[in-house]
């Protein structure tokens, strides 16, 4: 279900989200300071907005309060201020609004709201987006998913947990991540962090949950004085580099269990960040169906669970295990090899950083078969009047050998065959049902996969 924002009086690019984690906020309850920024004018917050020691201008400060907005756009100082008006006697006593500007962690701001009297802290710092943010992209608007976000059935009392500042986009949000590249993956192996700041939110029978592709967390219950928590979720299966396949998030609201009653709660400033935790340094490789693995015919090799490396590669050096010179590859795509013949080779992938220290590498033993060929038939199976059984078949390749392996292992061979077709006769009018194959083959090339037959009952 698309989220429900008021309508911008400005236009803003999409971009890549900063993480919550990189604003050196601890995870916990995010009431605002009491003794900060008041204003002379009750319903006023004004305050400075800062990267680093220097002032940060031209950033958006944005409340959504009871179906209005509310910004302020900072100075070449970085000072701002918004005035609420009245709006400040219908609202909760605890607000949440974003400080944004292009290019910059969002940060969320917390104020109090009592007797129509807004405090918060009057100084918000922030700092540039880094490689491994992640943007969280609003349904509505493709633009980032930071605006304040109300789910639920809009059942709820007006305990101090309950009291909300927007309406009730439904109980279920999705919405996708901006795009991944593999080398953020690779670069970044311990998975990927969503943090969002929460209220409202209580433990019911069937929790309310947040998925990113086929994992699931239950959330954590908020404050209980209605003041928003930090929320820190993270996932290892994260889609990378395939414009096909899009990394989804969804949130949705917990129940009674019977569906009936949904938990109404808000949440705003979703980011995204990949780990910086260092997992194990290792991965695997990865052939493909093993039917792919033919003589003359190339076999593709791809580097899987690669997102634990503790660090991006420079390059991957890739051995094949037939004599062939070492194929080095700047990059963590697939590479192809083609095997001239049959036999068991062991492949071997290094990775290497910039200083040609080992990362990590991985061996993995593949079984070379003969090449198939179209246009030749194994034909069919038949039992004669003499309970002997014939194999009958056709091929449009000259000359060929063929092979049959009847059911107790007696094997009958015909070699350089030249006629269209072809007939066995076993020796035997014993055999009862049990297995047969066939093979079809010229020197070392297979012209038709070995096939298994299950021979007739007697008469």
């Amino acid at each position: 279900m698309s989220v429900a924002t008021s309508t911008s009086q400005r236009s803003f690019k999409q971009f890549a989200l900063g993480s919550a984690l990189m604003l050196g906020f601890a995870l916990g309850a995010c009431a605002p300071a009491e003794e900060e920024g008041a204003s002379d004018t009750p319903s006023v917050y004004s305050g400075k907005a800062t990267t680093g020691s220097a002032p940060l201008s031209d950033a958006e400060v944005l409340f959504d309060i009871g179906g209005q907005s509310f910004r302020a756009v900072t100075d070449a100082a970085g000072t701002f201020s918004v005035d609420f008006g009245n709006i400040l006697g219908s609202a909760p006593p605890y607000i949440a609004g974003t400080l944004y500007k292009d290019g910059y962690l969002i940060q969320t701001i917390n104020l109090s709201n009592s007797n129509g009297r807004v405090r918060g802290s009057d100084l918000l710092t922030t700092g540039p987006l880094g490689s491994q943010d992640v943007a969280i992209l609003n349904p509505a608007s493709s633009g980032p998913l930071y605006r304040i976000t109300h789910l639920g059935d809009q059942n709820f009392t007006g305990s101090a947990n309950s009291q909300l500042q927007v309406s009730s986009s439904g109980t279920r949000i999705n919405v996708r991540l901006g795009p991944i590249s593999k080398a953020q993956v690779a670069q970044y192996p311990a998975g990927l962090c969503l943090v969002l700041d929460v209220r409202g939110l209580e433990n019911v029978a069937q929790p309310t949950r947040i998925t990113l592709n086929s994992q699931s967390q239950n959330m954590n219950a908020s404050a209980s004085d209605g003041s928003f928590s930090r929320q820190s979720y993270c996932f290892t299966d994260v889609y990378s580099g395939d414009a096909s396949r899009f990394n989804t998030l969804i949130i949705e609201s917990g129940n009674n269990s019977s569906g009936t009653d949904y938990d109404d709660f808000e949440f705003i400033n979703v980011t995204g960040s990949f780990s910086t935790a260092q997992p194990p340094r290792v991965f695997r490789i990865d052939a493909g169906d093993s039917s792919t693995w033919v003589a003359d015919q190339a076999v593709s090799f791809d580097t899987v669970d690669a997102t634990i490396y503790d660090s991006y590669p420079a390059q991957i050096d890739w051995s094949f295990g037939d004599d062939s010179p070492v194929l080095s590859v700047r990059n963590l795509d697939p590479v192809t090899h083609t095997y001239s013949k049959t036999g068991t080779f062991t492949v071997k992938a290094v990775a290497r950083d910039a200083s040609d220290q080992v990362l990590a590498q991985a061996t993995l033993n593949l079984q070379i078969q003969p090449k198939h060929i179209a246009g030749a038939s194994v034909g069919t199976i038949t039992r004669a009047s003499d309970n002997s059984l014939e194999i009958s078949g056709r091929t449009d390749f000259k000359p060929i050998n063929i092979r049959v392996t009847w059911p107790d292992g007696t094997v009958d061979e015909q070699y350089n065959v030249s006629t269209d077709t072809y007939t066995f006769k076993s020796a035997s009018t014993a055999y009862e049902a049990g297995q047969i194959s066939t093979l079809l083959y010229f020197n070392d090339t297979s012209l038709s996969p070995i096939r298994n037959y299950t021979a007739p009952a007697r008469r």
